[in-house]
């Protein structure tokens, strides 16, 4: 066999969704990728999240490759990461990095974990014996945990860490641990040297003291000045910086500071009111703050945490071609400033993050809704939106895009756990529903789950002096005030950029904007202004899950162009594979391999009886123990070395590497035995038998799991026969079908690969609605981006611009489509693709509401924009109305861009008319993101905001005469009575609908959802996918969306049809479903019990026929079959009998064992 890889290397900055998402992209395309984070696990704040909307599952695992999984280990991601083409760098910052775009050689610090990975084996011993007891950092500081814990509960193996900062060194968890993998390094604090800044005298002398007492060096100074002239003479790690002091402040000193020493970490200390100085000064360089007053308790965990940080670690030196930040994002720390909501003080009162964590059947009550001060049923909740976003008064002139349906979210997770009657109150400003399905999901809370939604602002939170529970003080829109009690009060705390973003910006020179993300390129979200860094996810603005993998797909894309221009594209060839011995009737000879736990002790006695188990099955020849591998090349060696013709089965146990289904194949060609005559399984480690009857009890339990595992090794290849490869060719060619601004993008995006495309547009003129938008909210030139792209797709020679044509017939799989395009003068084409771009966009809703058309100044978003673009209108009044036929049935969706349109209209004209009176109605301003900014500059410039309901919607009242006036009538909340406006124009912001080709087969009917939307394969983790393989959706016709939006859809969709395109030839797993045509009834059952759509009824043969590129081998079709006419490779009866034998057997022997440790105790 060839299997083909290419030379290129990319860094990403950060393991969570995004980076998990753009690490796969590459390494699916054949690139190496080193991931980082400075975390313990993968999966970032995800790992947290049992949940999510609209589908209130978890469904991480759709994240991982969809057809071509022979480069992976397919399991749920919670339990790690495994790819051949990704090296995972856990507890990893990056310290150095110099180059440019196409050669950065690059450092990375890796932090020494205590517990080292590749020895431990997940045991736990040191967990049972540690007698320190420390907050659950994974629980969101609820509940406890030992200081030596599992980083998370879900990762396989377990991997274990250790708070270093409430640490005592006591050091019997090293004891305890058989691997050898706990390393307590002796304290090295002294070299760690701290200044201490405060003109009161008090302050430094204790902090001085505690610091002296923890074993760390300390000096003071009582000034500014001082402690500059200190920080010349000598080289301090860490200033504790008080802000007010008189004379030269700590915001100047921290300035001057970071000059003299850039290396210097600086935590500032702060009073409640500076607390906002203290947040600001964190953007000019410092790392945290501390609020005073503090004891011990709050300073010693912090300065160890930095101790931690600084100290010498160990550096690598790499080189990279391209890097992508997907660092994610901070949360906003309620405690800060006045904390009226008592976040810290009352237990019962905590944020989203940790309510998700009391949620989870892993969390601090096993999933049990109780009040975490006294543990009683919880019975009423109640959420308080907008906690550190769109608050000025906290520098958040932003919306976190997050928090609405999170909340939503939370309050039905909430009412379904609940084991009584339970209300749930949100408290919100503005419900933000402006997702593609957010709308239906907010109503059915709403209606059938009985969530009550209360437009209001609560302005504090205290005890019930009666003692039930906490008393929430709330304003209503009519300037009511409210007082209710609640048992559980949940802050929806906004997001803020990561921590990460100004040292990384100083480090790689890339610009920040104004709210402390990386600043984009107008247009691509996925770009940075330095060439080479590239952006993924929430590291670069606020989004949600959905959003974060989409641009992580665009940033993959733009790293993967980097690459291909600079000729990385190329491939390096494996060597071809020897001949394959055919070994189909023979008797099965296993020999199996099983690799020596790191770290463990060998016990001579523990191997004879696991060889003398083993070989109580006569098909098993030989068993060897091999010391712990560094690599697959290292393994292959030494299978080569004892490989013999007197074997012709190989079962492998090996916990150092992670064996792919490529490995699998590599370990075939090298002892020359078809790949499914090889056997991998899942090691157990035991250790060598211990004189206590408890220890021993737990060993013999680890050690009848190993023999279990190989056991069923052994019964899959005593049943193992014949397979044949199912391969399939690609066409390497794409068609987009669409040629507005997202057709234009994904075609120069498959183009810039090499890749021959298609751009379909049935119009005459490419460009869409980029025809009439000149412009965006942000004041960039759409005209001008697109004059831009369009130039270059009629300049690239792989790409072909059809006009005024149709795709008049669309057919065929994954691979190998086939349409027929169709010219207006009746010509037709037919071409073979690869892979599908849909991206025929969408157009202004046409509505019959409010009398459009029957009076002339009663018009369209669409339509008022031209008015503009043409000249300068006299008005004096103008009424915008938004959501009209929207958010209600039978569009009951948010066209998402109307807001942002109206806001733009209303600044374009307060600009060329201050005095202008705009009224906007609303039911939701949809300002989400940094476009809540235009929103606040809008009501600062007199814009005047009314907001009305679905059941009281404005009325246009048309004029008598022609003379007459236009006025409008609408409830005006807040005054509480209803308000005429004689107005010059009415704009009516009717949303969005979808340019949805017609004349399709299946192929794309199917593809279409209920509002006529492109229909994903999952709206979080594949928003981009159809259910028909190879097909991908963008732009307008995927969801309402904006222009950079759009583009960003359309770059990842591109990165998917690459992926499919550089396949050329494609070989399938081997474990999917067929068919014995001879059995089967043509029921159908199989066909609709099967979720991925990959079986058909072939009426012409009149079979059931399985498509192998969307075939999952999840074994549903085998178990709706009535009589045994469908089945899945790699699953015989037989096979499954003797493995569910040899389970049931070893539980068994389990049982027994127990009870006789039982009656020795």
């Amino acid at each position: 066999m060839k299997r083909q890889r290419k030379n290129g290397s990319v860094l990403v900055i950060g393991a969570g969704i995004s980076g998990i998402r753009a690490s796969l992209d590459l390494a699916e395309f054949g690139y190496h990728v080193t991931l980082m984070d400075r975390a313990a696990y993968p999966g970032g704040v995800l790992m947290q999240l049992d949940h999510q909307f609209p589908t209130n599952h978890c469904g991480i695992c759709r994240l991982l490759p969809r057809v071509n999984q022979a480069g992976i280990f397919m399991s749920c991601v919670r339990r790690g990461l495994f790819h051949e083409n990704i090296t995972l760098r856990m507890n990893t910052t990056l310290s150095h990095i110099r180059g440019e775009a196409g050669n950065f050689q690059f450092k990375l610090l890796e932090h020494s974990p205590r517990v080292d990975p590749g020895k431990c084996h997940g045991c736990g011993l040191c967990e049972n014996v540690c007698p320190i007891d420390v907050p659950d950092t994974f629980n969101a500081g609820r509940g406890v945990c030992k200081a030596v814990h599992r980083a998370t509960p879900y990762l396989d193996p377990p991997t274990f860490v250790i708070e270093t900062e409430y640490c005592t060194r006591c050091g019997v968890c090293a004891k305890a641990c058989p691997a050898g993998a706990i390393h307590l390094t002796p304290p090295e604090r002294k070299t760690f040297h701290i200044l201490v800044v405060d003109d009161e005298l008090v302050i430094r002398d204790s902090l001085r003291e505690w610091l002296l007492d923890e074993g760390f060096s300390a000096d003071m100074a009582a000034s500014g000045p001082e402690a500059l002239e200190k920080i010349a003479q000598h080289s301090y790690q860490l200033m504790l910086l008080d802000i007010k002091m008189p004379g030269m402040d700590g915001v100047t000193v921290l300035t001057k500071a970071r000059e003299a020493a850039p290396g210097i970490a600086v935590v500032m200390m702060t009073a409640y009111a500076t607390v906002d100085t203290a947040v600001s000064a964190m953007k000019t360089g410092a790392m945290d703050y501390l609020l005073k007053p503090f004891e011990p308790e709050v300073l010693i965990p912090k300065v160890i945490e930095l101790y931690e940080t600084f100290k010498p670690q160990d550096e690598n030196s790499l080189t990279a071609q391209a890097v992508i930040l997907a660092g994610g994002v901070d949360y906003y720390r309620p405690e800060a400033g006045e904390n009226t909501f008592g976040f810290g003080t009352y237990p019962d009162v905590m944020t989203h993050p940790a309510f998700e964590r009391l949620l989870s059947h892993t969390g601090p009550t096993g999933g049990r809704l109780v009040r975490p001060s006294d543990g009683k049923p919880v019975e009423r909740i109640s959420w308080i939106q907008c906690v550190g976003s769109r608050d000025l008064q906290h520098h958040a002139d932003f919306c976190s895009g997050i928090c609405c349906m999170t909340a939503v979210k939370e309050a039905m997770l909430a009412k379904a756990a609940s084991a009584g009657p339970l209300e749930t109150s949100i408290f919100y400003m503005d419900m933000r529903t402006f997702g593609k399905s957010f709308q239906r999901y907010r109503d059915h809370a709403e209606g059938e789950a009985g969530i009550r939604l209360v437009r209001a602002r609560v302005h504090s939170v205290v005890e019930d002096p009666a003692g039930n529970g906490l008393q929430l003080r709330y304003v209503d829109l009519s300037g009511n005030s409210h007082l209710e009690t609640s048992d559980l009060v949940v802050l929806s705390v906004g997001q803020r950029p990561s921590s990460a973003c100004r040292s990384l910006s100083e480090m790689l020179g890339f610009s920040l904007d104004s709210t402390g993300f990386p600043a984009a390129r107008p247009f691509l979200k996925s770009t940075t202004d330095q060439e080479g860094i590239f952006i993924a996810g929430s590291f670069g603005g606020l989004q949600d899950i959905s959003e974060s993998v989409i641009q992580a797909g665009a940033a993959a894309l733009s790293a993967s162009r980097l690459l291909h221009k600079s000729g990385r594209g190329l491939r390096a060839e494996t060597a071809e594979s020897g001949e394959i011995r055919n070994v189909d009737l023979e008797v099965p000879r296993i020999m199996a391999v099983i690799e020596a736990c790191p770290g463990i002790r060998q016990s001579r006695e523990r191997q004879d009886e696991l060889i003398m188990h083993l070989k109580q099955n006569p098909l098993v020849q030989t068993v060897l123990f091999s010391d712990p591998m560094d690599s697959i090349d290292h393994l292959i060696r030494f299978l080569k070395e004892k490989m013999t013709s007197q074997v012709n089965r190989l079962l492998i146990s090996a916990g150092s590497i992670i064996l792919s289904e490529n490995h699998l194949q590599d370990i075939g060609a090298a002892v020359h035995l078809s790949r499914q005559y090889i056997h991998a399984v899942r090691p157990v480690p035991f250790f060598p038998k211990s004189s206590s009857n408890q220890e021993e009890a737990a060993e013999g339990g680890r050690y009848a799991e190993a023999v279990r595992m190989l056991q069923t090794g052994i019964a899959v290849l005593k049943h193992a026969g014949p397979r044949e490869e199912t391969k399939l060719m690609i066409y390497q060619r794409a068609l987009v079908i669409g040629g507005g601004i997202a057709g234009l993008t994904a075609g120069l995006g498959i183009a810039d690969h090499g890749f021959d495309v298609d751009v379909v547009e049935k119009t005459e003129q490419f460009g869409g609605n980029l025809g009439w938008i000149e412009q965006t909210l942000t004041g960039d030139s759409s005209r001008a981006f697109f004059e831009e792209i369009l130039a270059r797709a009629e300049k690239h020679p792989h790409i072909r611009l059809h006009s005024n044509m149709l795709v008049k017939k669309l057919s065929g799989k994954f691979g190998c489509f086939s349409a027929t395009l169709s010219s207006r003068d009746a010509e037709e084409e037919k071409v073979q693709y690869g892979a599908v771009v849909l991206a025929s966009g969408g157009t202004e809703c046409p509505t019959t509401s409010y009398h459009f058309g029957h009076h002339p100044s009663i018009v369209t978003q669409k339509s008022f924009s031209q008015e503009l673009q043409q000249g300068k209108p006299a008005l004096s009044t103008v009424v915008m109305i938004q959501c009209v036929d929207s958010r209600e049935e039978p569009r009951n969706v948010c066209s998402r861009v109307c807001c942002q349109t109206s806001l733009r209209l209303a600044l374009q004209l307060k600009n060329s008319h201050p005095d202008i009176c705009i009224y906007i109605l609303y039911r939701d301003m949809m300002s989400y993101g940094a476009s809540e900014s235009y929103y606040t500059e809008a009501r600062s410039r007199g814009v005047l905001f009314i907001q009305y309901t679905v059941g009281r919607k404005p009325e246009v009242i048309l004029p008598e005469s022609p003379e007459g006036a236009l006025r409008i009538r609408t409830f005006e909340p807040i005054i509480g009575r209803e308000i005429e406006i004689e107005t010059d124009r009415i704009v009516l912001a009717t949303g969005v609908t979808p340019s949805f080709p017609g004349g399709m087969t299946d192929h794309l009917s199917a593809a279409r959802d209920g509002d006529g939307f492109f229909q994903e394969a999952e709206s979080k983790w594949r928003p981009l996918e159809s259910m028909t393989a190879g097909l991908f959706g963008c732009g307008l016709v995927r969801a309402p969306c904006t222009i950079t939006e759009a583009v960003v859809s359309a770059e990842a969709a591109a990165m998917g049809a690459v992926q499919v395109l550089d396949k050329h030839r494609l070989t399938f797993s081997p474990k999917i479903a067929r068919v014995r045509v001879s059995l089967c009834a043509l029921c159908g059952r199989c066909i609709d019990a099967c979720p991925f759509e990959a079986r058909t009824l072939n009426s012409e043969l009149e079979q059931v026929e399985v498509n192998p590129a969307l075939c999952q081998g999840c074994g549903t079709c085998a178990a709706v079959c009535p009589n045994d006419a469908s089945v899945l490779d790699g699953y015989a009866p037989e096979q499954m009998f003797e493995m569910i034998d040899i389970a049931l057997e070893t539980a068994e022997n389990r049982k027994t064992g127990r009870e006789t440790l039982s009656q020795e105790q």
